[in-house]
């Protein structure tokens, strides 16, 4: 039985056993999510459950917590029939330099110096092409086994 269903199952049982009403979302606060997370943590301590990473093995309560509050915001049968979209932060990942000439680029455009507004453009293009290049790091192929160079 995959995790999801587990904690599906383990929340219905927790919000029955309460005697906790749901009209279609449930909402736990978060002392009911803590005790849903040491309903999951006893049951990978008797082996019930298993997590399979074994980094997260050593420390199964922080594991169950964001496992539990993960699957109450991804679950449509827990979270109302709604399809989970996560939030991203708009520009979260422009480096400061671009974002900052951005800024400026947009209040040189008030203006009516053609000149400051050019340099400005052509330093933001320099900046956004760097930034590119950075986050794509060149892989020499010669130390991969032949089998994964396909993938680079």
């Amino acid at each position: 039985m995959s995790q999801k269903e587990i904690v599906y199952q383990v929340i219905c049982g927790f919000v029955k056993d309460q005697g906790l009403k749901v009209d279609g979302r449930v909402e736990l606060t978060k002392s009911q999510k803590l005790s849903v997370v040491g309903i999951m943590v006893e049951l990978t301590q008797q082996g019930r459950v298993e997590i399979k990473s074994e980094k997260e093995k050593h420390n199964p309560h922080k594991y169950w917590v964001g496992c539990v509050n993960n699957w109450l915001r991804k679950d449509i049968r827990l979270n109302g029939g709604n399809n989970y979209e996560p939030t991203y932060k708009k520009g979260s990942r422009v480096s400061s330099e671009v974002r900052e000439l951005k800024k400026l680029y947009e209040a040189v455009m008030l203006g009516n110096d053609q000149e400051v507004i050019e340099v400005v453009k052509l330093e933001l293009d320099l900046a956004i092409q760097n930034d590119e290049l950075k986050k794509k790091p060149e892989i020499d192929k010669s130390f991969l086994p032949e089998s994964l160079r396909h993938l680079v």
